[in-house]
């Protein structure tokens, strides 16, 4: 039998499941609820290792192109016009890493 090759962190790291659907008759909440499921029942040192928790883009309102710069530009995310934006620098910058849960349209890939 192979060696646990998981590693321990002293702090779980903070990992984000990202739902990047938005539309009304979504599944991607459900999807995201499996592969976080999925992984803590796959793997149980992850659940101590990691601390995985759900970010909704629907929740943040964000509107498109609707900033006067480019956001890499931007030093300082206090700078951000819209509190919208904040609102989403604050949620994606308190996690160390992401896993996206990506929809499919019309049976096309997303990316």
């Amino acid at each position: 039998m192979p060696a646990d090759t998981t590693a321990t962190f002293t702090v779980p790291k903070s990992t984000g499941i990202i739902i990047s659907t938005t539309c009304p008759n979504r599944i991607g909440p459900q999807v995201a609820d499996w592969v976080k499921t999925v992984l803590e029942c796959a793997k149980p040192s992850l659940a101590k290792n990691i601390k995985l928790s759900m970010v909704d883009i629907r929740a943040f309102n964000l509107p498109l192109f609707d900033k006067p710069c480019n956001p890499a530009t931007v030093s300082d995310f206090y700078l951000y016009k819209g509190a919208h934006s904040r609102m989403w620098n604050e949620e994606i910058t308190r996690h160390d890493g992401y896993i996206l849960v990506l929809g499919e349209y019309h049976g096309g890939d997303a990316w």
